[in-house]
């Protein structure tokens, strides 16, 4: 006799979209949510109240509900800077597509002299949005650095760069398999830095005698003559006037920066 089980049936829990909860700092939205759950939950059956677990997922349901029509969901996304400007640029960039389609269809100096006009507009306006939007920006995240407010600093940082992603760049031994142990990573890196750093010195060292040899410079064992002795002394008081107008301009520079900070 040859029995059949069937698989154990695993009941995941439904993933509910995450709501956009940061609408409800606006007061019109907020009355508006409450106004409306208020109205839909007055309209639940007095007597579904004997049955606490019907009861609760029917206000659970009305509020999630609710909340996702009146808020909506949150839209994880990378920001820039043409995102809080995009009917603005839009509206540029349309200019400066219409007027490049005349151009294309009517190949006249009129028509060229307009999309020009169109294309350098839109460069100059999009450059100075994208400079406002960063000042803005930049601006936001010192005011919460000086505030110490670390909460919106590292949330305006991850709202620009992104989120980072963790990761590791997978390690693959000489024969190419792939290798997850640590203590084989780093037996692997060792193996690789010791065939990098001692490879074998092949040198001749007969070419060493294949180097022309440039005379020995005995002139420099000579006694110094005594014009070179007076240019010497020479040197050694120039380079004491100048020191010793460097430690006077110093003096005078720190006795300016007293007076100064005494009045």
């Amino acid at each position: 006799m040859c029995l059949d089980l069937a698989p154990s049936c695993q009941h995941k829990a439904k993933r509910r979209k995450r709501l956009d909860v940061s609408k409800l700092r606006v007061d019109s939205c907020h009355i508006n949510f409450c106004q409306t759950l208020s109205n839909r939950l007055s309209t639940l059956d007095n007597q579904a109240a004997i049955n606490v677990e019907e009861t609760w997922s029917k206000i659970r349901d009305i509020t999630y509900n609710t909340a996702a029509e009146v808020l909506g969901f949150t839209t994880s996304k990378h920001k820039d800077w043409f995102d809080d400007q995009d009917v603005e640029a839009q509206a540029l960039l349309n200019t400066m597509h219409t007027s490049h389609l005349a151009w294309v269809n009517d190949k006249s100096s009129t028509a060229k002299s307009a999309y020009t006009r169109a294309r350098n507009t839109a460069q100059t306006c999009l450059r100075e949005m994208k400079n406002r939007w960063w000042q803005s920006k930049a601006e936001e995240l010192q005011s919460a650095a000086d505030r110490h407010d670390m909460k919106t600093f590292y949330h305006g940082l991850k709202a620009v760069h992104g989120p980072l992603r963790a990761g590791s760049t997978p390690v693959l031994a000489i024969d190419g398999t792939l290798l997850t142990d640590k203590a084989e990573i780093l037996r692997c890196w060792v193996d690789h830095f010791q065939l990098v750093l001692n490879q074998p010195a092949a040198f001749d060292d007969s070419v060493l005698g294949d180097i022309a040899q440039w005379p020995t410079a005995s002139d420099l064992d000579d006694t110094p003559s005594p014009g070179a002795g007076k240019d010497t002394e020479t040197v050694i008081f120039w380079l004491q006037l100048i020191d010793r107008h460097t430690r006077e301009f110093a003096m005078i520079s720190l006795l300016s920066s007293i007076t100064n900070s005494l009045k």
